[in-house]
């Protein structure tokens, strides 16, 4: 009697214990009122970026004229698609916000967008060539994740327009410890540093002008809850839990069995 009376009393708190270091699914679901929700959601047009001081512009004129290559930085490596082909193969902005571009000078380009660039090239260069056409794009993108993320690191990309969600993907997700009701966005703009804080767990991100990633965003995931070791820490909780509570009900039966 002894026995199951003891039993009846550890199992439940075992499981109790178990199922307290559980998440609820309430907050590991992302955007939950989207997927009962059949409406489509006004997504805002994304942000143009415009460029800063030391991004990277590939600019190529092309015409049948032979002084269109004048124009071109000489590379041998057209796709850049690493770094040293990148910085080799493409115009730096200095801190001035300038390019110092072939035959032309100095050239404004930062606080302007790759078309706006593209415009003031061209009537630059219309004043030595009859028929071309120049194409400007920024190439070295990239954004940074931080935090409670599956691989925190900087990250290039090539799409024009890249979601919060594609983003975190490229970190591989969010760990089990990190908080889907504060995360992060830091964005540089011509008046300053943005700082924002998002619930993913809400509508409202798609209804943002963070929903779309830009070129230089720093995104922070914070911790749901204070990480003491291993990320497996959960895991080894539940089991030493269990583990001390065999000890717990052996040592009570043995003591019992001996009275």
């Amino acid at each position: 009697m002894r026995k199951r009376l003891l039993a009846g009393l550890i199992i439940p708190v075992v499981i109790g214990i178990a199922f307290s270091s559980c998440t609820p699914l309430k907050d590991i679901v992302y955007i939950p009122e989207a997927v009962t929700d059949t409406t489509q959601a006004a997504l805002p047009q994304p942000d143009a970026y415009r460029i800063q001081p030391y991004d990277n512009l590939y600019i190529q004129v092309i015409s049948s004229d032979e002084f269109s290559m004048y124009f071109n930085i000489s590379t041998t490596d057209r796709y850049l698609n690493n770094d040293a082909a990148i910085e080799l193969g493409s115009y730096r902005v200095n801190k001035q916000g300038e390019i110092d571009f072939p035959y032309i000078g100095k050239v404004k380009v930062a606080g302007l967008t790759t078309e706006e660039i593209k415009e003031v090239v061209n009537d630059k260069i219309s004043e030595s060539l009859v028929e071309f056409s120049v194409v400007v794009k920024h190439v070295n993108r990239h954004f940074t994740l931080l935090g409670e993320v599956g691989s925190p690191g900087t990250y290039t990309f090539y799409k024009d327009y890249l979601t919060i969600f594609e983003a975190l993907g490229y970190g591989r997700d969010l760990t089990d410890f990190g908080n889907r009701h504060k995360v992060k966005i830091i964005r540089h703009t011509q008046k300053g540093k943005l700082i924002e804080t998002f619930d993913l767990t809400k509508n409202d991100i798609l209804s943002s002008n963070f929903y779309y990633i830009l070129p230089n965003d720093i995104i922070y995931v914070e911790p749901n809850t204070k990480v003491w070791g291993a990320k497996t820490l959960p895991f080894t909780a539940i089991l030493t839990t269990i583990n001390t509570a065999v000890l717990l009900y052996n040592a009570i039966n043995n003591a019992v069995g001996t009275n």
